[in-house]
């Protein structure tokens, strides 16, 4: 009897320990939803000091068991982010002047060091150990390295389209405002607060966005390196090696570190997810699952179908009656814990409502489920990995191979049809990178389902290896360059300059350049045109007004600077920013602007078919009398002869082009007949 109680309470103190995850997480929502409240801000820390309370407690009584250790290892992570978050939270209602940035930071060293600590001791790591595995793990290392070298770009620091929205919103946010840290109307606190995070860490947020990018990308190949050893085990080490440098070079990963989305985490931060699963830890499982749901909404979808398929693997192993294995699925204590993320999503998902950044729904559109599938298993090399699964496929027909190749592929595979499923009734712009953790787990699959086919002795193993080599190295080219044939010859192909970009739907360079660098490179030969303008104004003593023509009337299809979509009138202008000392353009809310060095300038954009005279008189329209007006044509996106005609030869003054990396930027002036009105230009300490 005693040992039937001391086994009730075990469980009961173990469901109280993940009963603290979420309590937490309510004390942060109420926090946030306080905006400085007196009585909600009570609220909220007292709720908080029961979660603290009880955990201590209960890490008392669990430690004292080698069993629960590991449990309380990762409540003591999860916890330690709450506790970041409140502290910040309390930071943004100080008195002005307060800083909190040391406390913040002296939390963050304690929290580190005990959880290094509590990692030290659950495994027993001694520093004879620590060498050990580096040495066994000295190629991993190596690509982690080589990672970090080329993901680095000299023009990483920009943020331009959707980079520019978050970068706006993050540096504004606060978690005493549910609503900013929601950025833009996506539950994706867990990004934003990885954001704000590393932005303490580098003093910029800028370049903390950017150390987001590399370490949740380092995290996720780790991880996939972790799946690849425990799906195929008894390979050699550089079959492994391989299989992880094709994750960890591919367009997805490596080609937008410099780009600053959310879609981008759904795929660096599903791999250490799926390891938890694979390896049934469901202590690393739970946190997991609640950093990863909090990224984007379609994280939902995946970690839903990972559970599902959890669940029919567990269905379709048992021989037993129907009534046996309901009872002994509804009995697993495991599925009931990994529900705690899904809860905490759905009631957050409560508070602030769905997404709001989009006019999409729900239908089938066959049109559009074609091109959404072209993009799911074409783009940008991914029919490589579709081709496998092709063979594969044929393979396991012809050979019976089903049992030894799909065992434990379940929870992936579901999660991939649900996710695409999902993609095809729900209606909304054809990027590539909506396609989330989808491309992940498509090369996953492939992979482990070609080695599983085809590992047969050391010869077989050496041509694994190389082949997955070559691929590794096929997608390391194409996260710098547009070079796939297929997606050339599927997709539309702007070509600028001398390079190739592909479009899956109409042409949007941000959203169609950023799965390799060409979206960076593309601001540095815009920055170089209007600095042209800029120094000639100051030579000749003449204004000159900047003229950029819109693709189907969308000013982001050709410029990720600005704070609107779409004009709607003939001509429509903004104010830019350009910093000398840099030479480049620079956003509205860039927090490394030197006052001193800043020019304000005005930009006019112009609807398609709109001649030069129009132009002309939209600009006057608006106030504005210039001297000439210069227009910047991107080679391959809005030089067509819509422009070039309609502008004309006649009035040229002067022709320029700039080039970097593959883009060709035309520099166009037009001399115009009429008196200027005054400066254009302003310094911005004026």
């Amino acid at each position: 009897m005693r040992l039937t109680d001391e086994k009730h309470r075990n469980i009961l103190i173990q469901l109280m320990a993940w009963g603290l995850i979420p309590l937490a997480f309510l004390a942060l929502c109420v926090l946030t939803l306080s905006r400085g409240e007196t009585v909600l801000m009570c609220i909220a820390m007292t709720i908080f000091v029961i979660a603290e309370v009880g955990y201590h407690i209960i890490r008392r009584r669990l430690m004292a068991t080698e069993r629960y250790r590991n449990v309380m290892t990762g409540i003591d992570a999860v916890i330690f982010i709450f506790i970041l978050a409140c502290i910040r939270g309390y930071g943004s209602i100080l008195p002005e002047g307060k800083d909190p940035l040391i406390p913040l930071l002296c939390l963050m060293a304690a929290g580190l060091v005990r959880l290094a600590e509590l990692v030290i001791v659950a495994k027993g790591i001694t520093f004879k150990g620590l060498s050990e595995l580096i040495g066994r793990r000295k190629w991993l290392i190596l690509l982690i390295v080589a990672v970090w070298i080329m993901g680095f770009d000299e023009n990483i620091y920009q943020f331009k389209w959707d980079g520019l929205l978050y970068y706006g919103a993050t540096k504004a946010a606060c978690i005493s405002s549910i609503g900013s840290m929601a950025l833009y109307g996506h539950l994706s606190m867990a990004v934003s607060m990885l954001w704000k995070v590393c932005s303490f860490v580098t003093g910029s947020l800028g370049y903390g966005m950017y150390l987001a990018n590399m370490i949740s990308l380092t995290a996720g190949t780790i991880a996939f390196y972790g799946i690849v050893r425990k799906l195929c085990s008894g390979c050699r080490e550089g079959v492994y090696i391989a299989m992880t440098a094709v994750y960890a070079f591919s367009p997805f990963t490596l080609g937008m570190t410099g780009y600053y989305s959310l879609d981008y985490y759904t795929i660096t931060l599903v791999t250490i997810l799926i390891y938890f699963i694979i390896t049934d830890n469901i202590v690393g499982t739970v946190p997991a699952a609640v950093v990863f749901l909090f990224t984007k909404e379609p994280a939902l979808i995946t970690y839903g179908g990972l559970c599902l398929g959890l669940v029919l693997a567990q269905w379709m192993k048992s021989r037993e009656s129907f009534a046996v294995k309901a009872r002994a699925i509804l009995t697993e204590k495991k599925y009931y814990f990994m529900l705690i993320p899904i809860i905490m999503w759905l009631g957050t998902f409560r508070i602030l409502g769905g997404w709001s950044a989009g006019n999409s729904s729900v239908g089938v559109d066959s049109a559009y489920v074609v091109r959404k599938l072209a993009v799911f298993f074409c783009f940008n090399f991914n029919w490589i990995f579709t081709l496998t699964l092709a063979v594969i496929f044929l393979l396991i027909i012809a050979k019976k191979l089903a049992t030894e190749v799909m065992d434990g592929l379940l929870p992936l595979i579901v999660s991939n049809v649900c996710l695409l499923l999902f993609n095809c009734i729900f209606k909304t712009i054809n990027h590539p990178r909506y396609i989330d953790s989808f491309i992940v787990i498509h090369m996953l699959l492939a992979m482990v389902m070609a080695v599983r086919s085809l590992q047969r002795g050391k010869d077989r193993s050496t041509a694994v290896a190389s082949i997955t080599g070559a691929v590794a190295m096929i997608v390391l080219m194409a996260s710098f360059v547009s070079f796939d044939p297929v997606s050339i010859l599927m997709f539309d192909d702007y070509g600028h300059g001398t390079g190739h970009m592909y479009s899956a739907d109409k042409a949007l360079v941000g959203d169609y350049g950023i799965y390799n660098k060409q979206m960076l490179w593309l601001e540095k030969g815009m920055s170089e045109a209007v600095g042209g303008v800029l120094r000639q104004n100051e030579i000749d003593d003449a204004d000159t007004v900047i003229v950029i023509p819109t693709v189907y009337d969308q000013i982001y299809n050709v410029d990720g600077l600005t704070k609107k979509i779409r004009i709607k009138e003939s001509v429509e202008m903004e104010e830019q920013y350009f910093d000398k000392d840099r030479n480049m353009r620079v956003s509205y809310c860039d927090e490394l602007l030197d006052e001193d060095e800043i020019i304000t300038y005005p930009v006019f954009y112009v609807r398609e078919n709109v001649s030069l005279d129009e132009t002309v008189a939209g600009i006057r329209d608006l106030g504005y009398s210039p001297n000439d007006i210069t227009v910047i044509f991107i080679e391959g996106i809005n030089d067509d002869l819509a422009y070039t005609e309609s502008f004309g030869p006649d009035n040229v003054k002067r022709e320029e082009g700039y080039e970097y990396r593959g883009w060709r930027i035309l520099s166009r002036t037009y001399e115009v007949d009429t008196d200027t009105g005054g400066s254009l230009y302003s310094m911005q300490s004026e």
